[in-house]
């Protein structure tokens, strides 16, 4: 059952699909990759998720289901999937990039709809991001955007390396602006180099922003707390900006 909120949701990606069809083509994928709106499959503050589908023997929808702290299996029924479909994948292996956001990582009951007022630039830097994950996986870099890559790793790790060797500058860059972010820095970089630059970096400040909203108590637990994802987007920002231009 869609609630009224996910219906209005529905809508306002839909008004996006042409545009969602022009950055999937810019990233050479065909239609194995759908647009959706799945809410039970976000969890944090992600706008963006990439998420297999497997048709079971008995019609139903496979999907990752990201409530709670661990990520669990859910079974949908096709024909409720169908409902929250604005493009259906049709290749096999396919994969939808589904767009829904919760309050976050420290809310106990995380439900809160704010994609809707986000702007185009913002899902365009959600959408891209999203493919660039598939691409970096299933597909083939172009050379210059893999060059640029190696060149990324091998500039980060040598500034880690002269911090700790005692260089001042690096020291202090250490300290105050890289941050472990799962390798989600590169994978904006890599949809900044198709073209996105400015699209990833608004969903960044985007996603900073609604960090820096949150009001909850403090989070004191096995997951990232508040601070250290403001820095994530904060360090994941300057790469971009960096490698970009």
């Amino acid at each position: 059952m869609i609630t009224q909120d996910e219906a209005s949701l529905l809508a306002r990606l839909a008004s996006f699909k042409d545009r969602f069809l022009e950055i999937r083509d810019r990233f050479g994928i065909d239609d194995r990759i759908g647009f959706a709106s799945l809410p039970k499959a976000h969890g944090a503050y992600s706008l963006g998720m990439m998420i297999e589908g497997r048709t079971t023997n008995d019609g139903l929808l496979v999907y990752q289901n990201c409530q709670g702290m661990f990520a669990e299996t859910e079974l949908l029924p096709l024909e409720e999937m169908s409902r929250a479909l604005i493009l259906p994948s049709k290749s096999p292996g396919s994969y939808v990039v589904s767009v829904y956001q919760r309050k976050g990582w420290w809310d106990l009951e995380p439900i809160e709809e704010r994609v809707l007022d986000v702007s185009d630039l913002v899902l365009e830097g959600v959408v891209a991001h999203e493919l660039s994950h598939w691409v970096k996986e299933f597909g083939v870099l172009p050379e210059p955007i893999s060059e640029a890559l190696l060149k990324k790793s091998a500039r980060v790790d040598q500034r880690i390396i002269n911090a700790y060797r005692g260089n001042a500058e690096d020291k202090g860059w250490l300290d105050h602006v890289w941050a472990p972010c799962n390798d989600e820095d590169t994978i904006d970089v890599i949809a900044g180099l198709f073209g996105f630059k400015d699209a990833v970096v608004a969903k960044l400040d985007y996603m900073a922003g609604c960090i820096q909203e949150y009001a909850g108590p403090d989070y004191d637990g096995p997951r990232v707390t508040p601070k250290e994802a403001l820095k994530q987007m904060r360090y994941r920002k300057s790469q971009v900006l960096e490698v970009c231009g």
